[in-house]
């Protein structure tokens, strides 16, 4: 059967994104702190905890043992569907962690990716009601195409990047509940993120 692999991607990503939409829309956060002149004192993590996917396709670390789950999401109008990983992870000041691996069929058009990056923060934005962008970069993550976002749905924020390799769509993002982002935490986190593909 022959399909339209840009409509295959863009048709999964946004049904693929709902589930990660919802358990990010029950999470209280804040809006960060702009400021990013610090020096990451790598030691502070010294108890977080490495996790390798069961696909294996990427390893993090963790503050604490995450919650791990699998998906598998039909994709509208093809015989396809897209298997999706999530972990979080939470630490003892309330920062939650979340990692989401969504794999297709095929690999991405790089061409497309910044069409596809977008197609993707649009699911996340309509999976909940009242979610208003507040701010978003595209760039380049680990080699990869990313964008950087920051959502906004009344008093709650989170904030993370969308990235893609070959046939993945990666998602991470960190969400808390104080007055400020802990950017050093923050940064910790998307650093520790490798991805396992050439």
């Amino acid at each position: 059967m022959t399909h339209n692999p840009i409509k295959l991607y863009l048709a999964g990503l946004v049904i693929g994104l709902i589930g990660a939409g919802i358990i990010i829309g029950t999470v209280q956060l804040s809006k960060p702190s702009s400021d990013n002149s610090f020096t990451l004192d790598k030691t502070k993590f010294a108890s977080w905890q490495t996790v390798t996917t069961k696909t294996g396709l990427v390893s993090a670390r963790f503050p604490t043992a995450p919650t791990q789950q699998n998906i598998t999401v039909p994709i509208n109008d093809s015989d396809y569907s897209m298997n999706q990983e999530t972990y979080t992870s939470q630490d003892g000041d309330g920062v939650t962690y979340f990692l989401s691996i969504a794999s297709y069929p095929e690999p991405f058009d790089i061409e497309k990716s910044n069409l596809i990056l977008q197609t993707s923060l649009e699911g996340m934005l309509k999976a909940v009601t009242g979610n208003q962008l507040v701010e978003s970069s595209y760039e380049t993550y680990k080699n990869t195409p990313s964008v950087e976002f920051l959502i906004q749905n009344d008093t709650l924020y989170y904030r993370g990047k969308l990235f893609l390799k070959d046939n993945t769509l990666y998602q991470a993002f960190v969400s808390y509940t104080d007055a400020a982002l802990h950017n050093d935490a923050y940064v910790y986190f998307l650093d520790s993120i490798t991805t396992k593909l050439p």
